[in-house]
């Protein structure tokens, strides 16, 4: 009878630590699943960004001055005008869709499937395009551009 108990007692034991380590597992892969998917650099995506920001675009600061990207982008977080009266920001809009269309095929058939392009500076997003749904397999790439301010930041992601 002794000996019967003995066991009992040591498989009780053996039970709970089963289940102890199996709480412990529980809880850290409840934790690993809680975290946000990690956007990986992309050197296409750098190159685009770092490319985009020296085109010329349609925006003139004076007659023989035209904006490029990077300079349209202060020029619309500053909320200025063109030379012939159009918003910078609406010039700026026109001008990041025909970039990215034009160096990303965006469709649910193609490569990638969406994007997210943002800019900000700190916390605070002023300008915000995207298309498609946005999975969690991303790639992505964020720069800045030096203001008085404060920096601006510029970052695209896409997914796959």
């Amino acid at each position: 009878m002794i000996l019967t108990k003995k066991s009992q007692e040591e498989i009780i034991g053996f039970v709970l630590i089963i289940i102890l380590v199996a709480v412990i597992a529980l809880v850290f892969l409840v934790i690993s699943l809680r975290k946000p998917a990690e956007i990986n650099s992309n050197a296409e995506v750098k190159n685009f960004l770092h490319s985009s920001m020296l085109y010329t675009t349609s925006c003139y600061k004076s007659n023989e001055v035209v904006y490029d990207f990077q300079d349209l982008i202060k020029a619309c977080y500053e909320n200025k005008k063109c030379l012939n009266e159009e918003d910078s920001c609406d010039i700026l809009n026109s001008t990041a869709v025909k970039l990215i269309d034009n160096a990303f095929d965006i469709g649910e058939e193609n490569k990638y499937k969406a994007y997210i392009f943002k800019i900000q500076q700190e916390n605070s997003s002023f300008f915000y395009l995207s298309k498609g749904n946005m999975t969690y397999n991303k790639n992505g790439y964020e720069t800045f551009i030096p203001y008085s301010e404060g920096n601006l930041y510029v970052s695209m992601e896409l997914s796959y």
